[in-house]
């Protein structure tokens, strides 16, 4: 969390001019907040890409007294700026609310994995778009529309499961690395069982509450308490990104050359 407390106290003392100054810091607080969030967001937008949008939602901006702003980073999203040290994600997914119990009391939830028209170069990574673009051929090449919507005869939008396939060749594996799945580098992608990571796309449609049709493609796999110790689930850790703290330095650097004189010069035109 940073806080925007700006004193003006020793530039008060300088001019002889406290209390009009004094006044005027508490609007160059506000607006060194907001300054800052801009900029932290900016930040973002050229540094993340998956994890851009739940760390944009996450991140405000608020007062907290007449003199002091803060800039804060939710607790859900934090390890996006201090990163993650490699980890198993099993017991994390396994607390969803979506999760099922079963009478022998092992447990076991459905994960989805998006490959749709909605996912862009801007907010996902390489590994992704390489996913998404082999879905984007093979469905060229079934004769299946990617993101169009696709009608019944009456025009109306189709809704529900429209189309299964299966990937089994494609993609292949270049390199090593997040989000190269496992397996021999020459062999196609896949999970630690040796299932095609595009093994069983499914193509739905649905309406949102406005009525508009929504396209979207996805894969399933099942996350079971009863696969622990299997080498399954493994996350390989994120680097920290530090926008926080970057923000910060931002902020300190442009007060000390924008706002600050651009403070003092204002007040003192004021006050002739």
């Amino acid at each position: 969390m940073l806080f925007v407390n700006v004193d003006v106290g020793e530039l008060a003392d300088l001019m002889g001019i406290k209390g009009a100054l004094n006044g005027a810091a508490n609007g160059a607080a506000r607006d060194l907040a907001a300054l800052t969030h801009a900029k932290i967001t900016d930040l973002a937008g050229q540094k993340l890409k998956s994890r851009r949008k739940m760390y944009v939602t996450g991140l405000k901006y608020e007062k907290v007294d007449d003199e002091v702003w803060v800039v804060k980073l939710d607790g859900k999203v934090r390890w996006i700026d201090d990163g993650l040290p490699q980890h198993n994600m099993l017991d994390d997914l396994l607390k969803s609310p979506k999760a099922h119990r079963r009478p022998d009391g092992s447990k076991y939830v459905i994960v989805p994995f998006q490959h749709g028209p909605n996912m862009g170069p801007g907010t996902t990574t390489a590994a992704q778009q390489d996913l998404i673009s082999t879905v984007k051929a093979e469905m060229k090449a079934r004769g299946i529309p990617f993101g169009t919507v696709e009608r019944n005869a009456q025009g109306q939008a189709k809704t529900g499961k429209l189309h299964s396939f299966n990937i089994s060749n494609a993609p292949v594996k270049s390199i090593d690395g997040p989000g190269q799945g496992k397996g021999p580098i020459g062999d196609v992608k896949q999970g630690p069982t040796g299932i095609p990571l595009l093994q069983g796309v499914s193509v739905y449609q649905s309406l949102d509450k406005n009525g508009k049709a929504q396209r979207q493609i996805f894969t399933f796999r099942i996350a079971d308490s009863r696969h622990r110790d299997q080498g399954r689930w493994e996350h390989p850790g994120t680097t920290a990104v530090n926008l926080m703290e970057e923000g910060m330095q931002w902020a300190l650097e442009t007060w000390e050359k924008e706002i600050a004189p651009a403070l003092v010069d204002k007040v003192s035109m004021e006050m002739g």
